[in-house]
C-alpha cells in the first residue's frame, strides 16, 4: 500500500501519524508524510503602496516561517516513526489543503489518505473539520479519519447496503492491513421512512419491513462472503431505524476500533449510505472511520510517481 498522512503540526494530525504507526505494514508498503503551506491573502493595493518595501519584507519573512514550519512538521513526523521497516518520504506542497491533498493522492496513485478530524496547526489549517469533510467528498482514494484509542483495528463495523460504493468499501476492507484475527460486524440498516409505501396500514408496513429485512440479510450475507474469502471472521447485524444512528450505536456498543462506509450509496436498502449519512458517521463516530469512494484506488494501475518536495516560489508578494 501507498499511504499518505496529512500533517499540520496539530495534536489531531499527530493522531493520523500514530495510527499509521499502529498498522502491520510491510517493507514493500510506503508512507508519505505531507504538509501543506497555504498562502496568506495578498494585502490591499493601498497598503502595498503605503508601506512599500517594508511590507514586502514582512511578507517574505512570514512566508519563510510558514515554509520552515512545514518542513519541520514532516521531518518531526518521520522522527516520531523512528526506525521503521516501511519506507517513509516527505512532501511539502503549496496551495489550498483540500486541493493539494486530493490532487496529491491522485498524483501518487495512493491507496489511503489518513487525516485527523480537525486541526489548528502551525502550517495553515490542513485538518480543520471543514477540510476533512470536503476531502471525504473529493478524494478519489479511501480517506481514514483517525481518532485516538489508537490500535491496529480488531473490532470493525462495515456498513453494507448493496450499492457499488458499499461493495467497494467491502473490497477495500478485505485488503486493509488489519491486526491478527479481526472480527468484522457487517451492519445493514432498514430505514422504512425511505419507502414509497410508508403510508400503508400497520399490517402492510410490518410486512414491508419484514421483506426489507430479508433483503438486508441477503446483502449483508454477500458482503460477509466477500470478507470470508479473504479469511476474515464476520458477524451480521440487521437493524431498523435511522442509518447513521444505528451504525454509530453498533460502533459504541462493541466498542469498535474502525467503522468502514462507502462515500455514498443508494443500494437495494435505500438511504443507508447517502453522502450525508457517511459524513455524519465520520463526524460523530467514537473511533476511526474509513470512507471509501467508488471507484477505489486500492488496486493501482500504471507507473508510480516518486514523491518529493515540491518547488516553492520564494516571493509571496509577486502574485
Amino acid at each position: 500500500m501507498r499511504i499518505v498522512v496529512a500533517l499540520d503540526g496539530s495534536s489531531d494530525s499527530l493522531v493520523g501519524l500514530e495510527y499509521v504507526a499502529s498498522l502491520p505494514l510491510r517493507p514493500e508498503d510506503e508512507v508519505v508524510l505531507v504538509s501543506v503551506v497555504e498562502r496568506e491573502p495578498v494585502p490591499a493595493r493601498r497598503l502595498r503602496r503605503q508601506h512599500g518595501r517594508h511590507l514586502e519584507l514582512l511578507l517574505e519573512q512570514a512566508w519563510a516561517a510558514r515554509r520552515a514550519a512545514a518542513d519541520r512538521t514532516v521531518e518531526q513526523g518521520q522522527e516520531r516513526l523512528g526506525d521503521w521497516q516501511t519506507p517513509v518520504s516527505q512532501v511539502v506542497r503549496v496551495g489550498h489543503p483540500v486541493e493539494v491533498l486530493a490532487g496529491l493522492t491522485e498524483e501518487l496513485a495512493a491507496d489511503l489518505l489518513i487525516v485527523g478530524p480537525r486541526g489548528r496547526g502551525r502550517v495553515a489549517s490542513v485538518l480543520l473539520g471543514s477540510v476533512t469533510q470536503s476531502l471525504l467528498g473529493l478524494s478519489r482514494c479511501p480517506v481514514l479519519v483517525a481518532r485516538r484509542r489508537i490500535a491496529s483495528p480488531h473490532r470493525i463495523v462495515l456498513a453494507a447496503d448493496g450499492s457499488t460504493h458499499a461493495a467497494t468499501a467491502t473490497a477495500a476492507l478485505a485488503a486493509f492491513p488489519l491486526a491478527a484475527d479481526p472480527i468484522i460486524h457487517v451492519v445493514t440498516v432498514v430505514a422504512p421512512r425511505f419507502s414509497p409505501y410508508r403510508d400503508l396500514e400497520p399490517e402492510g408496513s410490518a410486512l414491508l419491513v419484514a421483506e426489507e429485512k430479508a433483503l438486508a440479510a441477503e446483502l449483508a450475507g454477500a458482503a460477509a462472503a466477500t470478507l470470508g474469502a479473504a479469511r476474515l471472521r464476520t458477524e451480521i447485524s440487521i437493524r431498523v431505524g435511522d442509518a447513521a444512528s444505528e451504525i454509530l450505536e453498533v460502533a459504541r456498543t462493541l466498542p469498535a476500533d474502525l467503522v468502514v462506509v462507502g462515500s455514498r450509496g443508494l443500494g437495494a436498502i435505500q438511504g443507508l449510505l447517502l453522502g450525508s449519512v457517511s459524513r455524519g458517521v465520520a463526524a460523530s463516530a467514537p473511533c476511526s472511520v474509513l470512507v471509501v469512494p467508488e471507484p477505489s484506488r486500492s488496486a493501482r494501475s500504471g507507473s508510480k510517481n516518486e514523491p518529493g518536495v515540491a518547488a516553492v516560489e520564494p516571493d509571496p508578494s509577486s502574485r
